[in-house]
């Protein structure tokens, strides 16, 4: 009974010293000199993607898998994608600086000496405030004018606007004093007229639109004059059977093309004894004339 019960006692007693046994590993043994020691080989799974690494080193992504039919991307997907150059818009051409438009007073004073050099001789006149809406712009008074074919007097002395003034000087010299002597043998003297400037509405009326008179505008050619004081009358234009009516007409149809306006005998009442030459607009546009 004594053996077996010791028995009893160093059973389990043997079985815990086992146990205690392989719990405790030998030690490995240490590495021989000039050996280090290679830490334990690490089971490397397939295709796994590294969640962790060392301080700055990058994550390595896994590989896609290409699909079946489709061709393998050849651009490097970390490198940052720039769209297409937009096109570089066409060179613009400069535009040429326009040329600066000269002060009032210095284009007045350009045409004065304009009008001079085409033969006019005139003056500056003083004059009166302006009247309402009656006003010459940049005035000269004529009183003569030379021609190829000699000068010709303007006894009345017209008040005009220097453009308009231009203009009356080229048709007295290209067309009225070579025609007068052409038909007549003799050289035009001098030509009447009225005042030029006059402050008032169209053919005198008391209402109506104003007269281009009244902005030096216009003129009015009552006779023209040869030597010996001869006075052919405009009026004689209607004379058909004359020979003064002949190239009385052949000025009047002339003088349409250097005014949009010309009216005279027959065109109505008030132009039945004179030429009426002046630069008005007429209609929207002023490209048309009264040639009448």
């Amino acid at each position: 009974m004594r053996r077996i019960a010791m028995l009893g006692l160093m059973i389990p007693l043997a079985l815990a010293v086992a146990q205690a046994a392989e719990k405790v590993k030998p030690p490995l043994p240490k590495p021989k000199p000039g050996e280090t020691a290679s830490p334990p080989a690490q089971e490397i799974q397939p295709d796994a993607p590294s969640v962790t690494g060392k301080a700055g080193s990058a994550p390595v992504l896994p590989r896609e898998k290409p699909v079946r039919g489709q061709q393998p991307a050849t651009e490097n997907p970390f490198e940052p994608q720039t769209g297409a150059k937009p096109a570089e818009a066409p060179p613009t051409e400069a535009k040429p600086e326009e040329p600066a438009k000269p002060e009032p007073g210095a284009e007045m004073a350009a045409c004065r000496e304009e009008l001079g050099r085409l033969g006019a001789k005139f003056t500056v006149p003083d004059m009166p405030a302006a009247e309402g809406q009656c006003k010459v712009v940049n005035p000269v008074q004529i009183s003569a004018i030379a021609t190829p074919v000699g000068t010709v007097s303007f006894p009345g002395a017209p008040t005009l606007n220097c453009v308009f003034a231009k203009q009356f000087t080229s048709w007295v010299a290209d067309i009225a004093a070579p025609v007068v002597q052409a038909h007549t043998g003799g050289a035009l003297a001098a030509i009447s007229t009225g005042p030029g400037y006059e402050c008032r509405n169209r053919n005198g009326d008391s209402t109506g639109k104003i007269s281009e008179h009244a902005f030096g505008n216009a003129v009015d050619i009552a006779s023209f004059n040869l030597p010996g004081k001869k006075n052919l009358a405009v009026s004689n234009v209607t004379k058909t059977g004359s020979a003064e009516s002949r190239w009385l007409m052949a000025l009047r149809i002339s003088a349409c093309g250097y005014f949009t306006t010309v009216l005279g005998p027959g065109s109505n009442e008030a132009h039945a004894e004179h030429y009426h030459f002046d630069l008005g607009l007429h209609g929207k546009t002023g490209s048309y004339r009264i040639c009448e």
